[in-house]
């Protein structure tokens, strides 16, 4: 009997210790819960070793019968007041998950309103993106006449987005009849086929004018994998249309300036040159006709004449080369430079009394061959012409310069003072002009004009005194361009 009161005893303490475990996780005072339960685990263990003692028959110890039937009774009461406060437990068990539940709510509230704002300041970026952009964009509902405009669409147009309207017939109508069947070609090209969807068209303003607009976008596929929507941006190219209008027309009146200028080449070449030698072959008949009947002064001044004569052929012939300079070929090829100034130098008249020197290293590289040639020509030729004494030496080298090749023509001439180096590149300009000169002034003129129209340039190195360097700079790459009727040096920057 004492037996059965002890374990029973035990049970509900060890019970009791249990419930108020999970009492103390469940409110705010675990201090007190947990010492009640130690109270509560003290006690079972108490009679756990009066019940060991107990079943000893050799132990002196002697269990109180009554005592134990109190305790008994008292552990039963504890076990039913806890058991009264189990609702309790359950819902504070309850509110502590909705406590958990709570948190994470507010966990993903704060996201959500992170992720709001970062949206909000996202989209403002964008419709600050899309204002610097000048662009206005449009969405259409494919198969239908639905359609969205932004404001600066509208605003595009003269128009608030209220006036402007959300459909396509809002854009149809304003499309320029010549422009509507290429647009809706476009568009059917774009959906049907994946062709690129990028057009220039005309908008009609609100002022009754029409403006030019590009217009890039996009299909859109639905589930099915059909086109469902189409969206992009449209851009005012009024003023670059404008500009490549203006440069069309300035095009065809410098082709037509050309032309002229053919014109008068065929002129001064036929026309002009023709009397010319008309003149001088009738002032070689009179002077071998009348012979020794001649005065002295007479033969003088039909020699002058003669002179005159040869001097006004070699300037039409000097400005039909200006005017024709670089137009003759607009084909490279293959170039050996030091047998080209070579071949420029024995077809010279070199004096006596003159050194050339033409260095190994000049280059082979693709050029126009002829206005090359014709720099050589005039430079070696001025450096010979102008030099001020009977014996002279001029050196033609070269160098790699960046992307030009620095062609160098040196000579230990008189010099050339440096307030006049821009003036000997005018045409018709001559330092120390005199009867006895055959050189028209176009030389220098014609030189600079080839090598700038070939995309290079050129540049004079002298001091009064003695000697001269001219400095070519001729690209070792160049493009012919067609609407400027030039040429382009490729990847140089001198």
């Amino acid at each position: 009997m004492t037996a059965a009161i002890l374990t029973i005893s035990i049970l509900l303490q060890l019970l009791a210790a249990y419930l108020v475990v999970r009492l103390a996780r469940a409110t705010d005072y675990a201090g007190a819960w947990l010492l009640l339960g130690a109270a509560l685990m003290l006690m079972a263990a108490r009679r756990i070793m009066i019940l060991v003692y107990s079943l000893d028959p050799d132990s002196a110890l002697t269990v109180n019968l009554a005592g134990e039937s109190v305790a008994l009774a008292t552990s039963l009461l504890i076990v039913a007041g806890l058991a009264m406060i189990a609702p309790l437990m359950r819902r504070l068990d309850k509110s502590e998950e909705v406590a958990a539940l709570n948190r994470q709510l507010a966990r993903e509230l704060e996201t959500r309103q992170q992720t709001e704002h970062e949206l909000k300041q996202s989209r403002e970026r964008f419709a600050r993106a899309i204002r610097g952009t000048n662009e206005g964009i449009w969405e259409w509902v494919i198969g239908s006449d639905q359609a969205i405009y932004s404001p600066r669409y509208a605003e595009l147009l003269g128009f608030t987005p209220e006036e402007f309207g959300d459909t396509v017939e809002a854009f149809r109508s304003r499309l320029h009849p010549a422009d509507r069947e290429r647009v809706v070609d476009a568009v059917a090209r774009h959906v049907n086929e994946g062709a690129t969807f990028d057009i220039e068209f005309r908008l009609m303003h609100r002022n009754g004018e029409y403006r030019w607009f590009r217009s890039r976008g996009a299909s859109f596929e639905d589930e099915h994998g059909g086109a469902k929507r189409m969206a992009g941006a449209i851009q005012d190219v009024t003023d670059r249309r404008t500009m490549e209008h203006e440069r069309e027309l300035a095009h065809s009146e410098l082709a037509r300036r050309n032309a002229e200028l053919n014109q008068f080449v065929y002129v001064a070449s036929h026309d002009l040159k023709s009397p010319l030698r008309g003149i001088r072959v009738l002032a070689e008949w009179i002077a071998e006709d009348s012979g020794k009947s001649l005065s002295e002064e007479s033969r003088n001044d039909l020699n002058l004449l003669h002179a005159r004569l040869l001097h006004m052929e070699r300037l039409l012939d000097d400005l039909l080369a200006y005017a024709r300079a670089g137009r003759s070929s607009t084909v490279t090829e293959s170039v050996d430079c030091r047998q080209l100034v070579e071949a420029v130098v024995q077809l010279l008249p070199i004096p006596e009394g003159f050194e050339i020197n033409v260095s190994s290293e000049l280059p082979q590289f693709q050029a126009t061959r002829v206005p090359l040639e014709l720099v050589f020509r005039n430079l070696i030729g001025n450096a010979i012409q102008h030099h001020d004494q009977a014996h002279g030496r001029i050196d033609i080298e070269c160098a790699r310069s960046g992307e030009y090749y620095e062609f160098t023509v040196s000579d230990d001439g008189p010099g050339i003072p440096r307030e006049h180096h821009d003036r000997i590149f005018e045409m018709f300009q001559q330092l120390n002009p005199s009867e006895d000169d055959e050189g028209t002034g176009m030389g220098l003129a014609l030189v600079r004009k080839l090598t700038e129209r070939h995309g290079g340039r050129i540049a004079v190195e002298s001091n009064e005194g003695r000697g001269t360097t001219f400095r070519v700079f001729w690209p070792l790459s160049t493009r012919y361009r067609e609407a400027s009727d030039s040429w382009v040096a490729e990847g140089a920057g001198v």
